[in-house]
């Protein structure tokens, strides 16, 4: 049974939330990639980095409050 697209999201959103390395989004990509022929790696990585940005602006306004 592959992982679904709702699977991917979320895990995307967890590595961009938690600003993990881009080592590990690779990592994840490689796993996600090995589980569902129709996995997208490039849309997967541009989502982690959409959420990082996000995390990143609220952890600079935190600072900046």
């Amino acid at each position: 049974m592959s992982l679904p697209r709702k699977h991917f999201k979320e895990i995307a959103k967890i590595l961009g939330s938690n600003m993990a390395s881009n080592d590990m989004i690779y990592d994840f990509a490689d796993f996600c990639s090995s589980q569902n022929s129709y996995f997208q790696r490039q849309l997967f990585i541009d989502a982690c980095e959409e959420h990082y940005q996000e995390a990143k602006k609220e952890l600079e306004e935190l600072i900046n409050n």
